[in-house]
């Protein structure tokens, strides 16, 4: 089957599975009867207009996307630094795992909520949200690392290549694939954690504080609508990081 087929019938498909989820949503709406229980979708499209025409809208969307770019890059340079540094010495490894279990095994809800108690409402999501995602860059860092051919990593010692050289053309081509895995799994998985965190720590000028404020004064429909505005921002992020990593495997094979 030719690849413009298989996407095609993939497009057909997701909007086929789309109109059924939007027609069961409008049938249980009616059902219920209570838009501040559950909202039709014409009311959420059209809070969801109000939403998107309010003229604060677009710098809260990049409040909240400047938080998760920097717990991303956080989570990348200090995930990397020690995953490397753990492959290297098990006294690392063994020094950090229990640091690794607690942040792995705790409820992302105790972790929002003790790091609000002692930090500023607009650095706790940012905190946060660095807790949760760098154990996943660190575990592929470290498993990438593990995956090294140590037949190559012999043979460089035999022929006494430089250090910077072996980690450069043997270690890190070993580890970009799982690096690549673990940047697009945190960015969405980021995004989710910081608004949950904004919501709980109330951060100015965020997507949570919208969350909070349409939940007090319970509107419904516009909970509804920052949560489809939440689900598009998710998909353009991990459409833009696929795509970055996609031309860089092809710039990297022309080289």
């Amino acid at each position: 089957m030719k690849d413009s087929t298989i996407k095609n019938r993939a497009l057909y498909l997701t909007v086929l599975s789309s109109v059924i989820l939007v027609s069961i949503w409008w049938l249980v709406s009616i059902v219920i009867g209570k838009s501040y229980i559950l909202p039709s979708p014409w009311l959420s499209l059209k809070a969801l207009i109000q939403v998107v025409w309010d003229k604060s809208f677009l710098f809260t969307i990049v409040m909240t996307l400047a938080r998760v770019l920097v717990c991303v890059g956080m989570s990348v340079v200090v995930g990397f630094v020690l995953g490397f540094i753990a492959g290297q010495s098990h006294f690392i490894e063994y020094l950090l795992k229990p640091l690794l279990l607690i942040t792995r095994t705790l409820p992302t809800i105790v972790i929002i909520v003790y790091v609000i108690l002692w930090m500023p409402n607009a650095l706790s999501p940012i905190f946060v949200t660095f807790l949760v995602t760098f154990p996943i860059v660190y575990a592929n860092v470290l498993e990438g690392y593990r995956q090294t051919d140590l037949k190559l990593v012999e043979m460089a010692q035999i022929y006494k290549v430089d250090r910077r050289k072996m980690i450069q053309n043997i270690y890190v081509p070993s580890i970009l694939p799982y690096l690549r895995s673990s940047i697009i799994a945190i960015t969405s998985l980021g995004l989710k954690v910081v608004i949950a965190s904004e919501v709980l720590s109330q951060t100015p000028k965020s997507i949570g504080l919208r969350f909070q404020m349409a939940k007090i004064n319970i509107q419904t429909e516009t909970v509804f609508a920052w949560a489809l505005v939440t689900i598009v921002l998710s998909m353009v992020l991990d459409f833009i990081m696929k795509s970055l990593f996609k031309k860089g495997r092809s710039y990297g094979k022309t080289l």
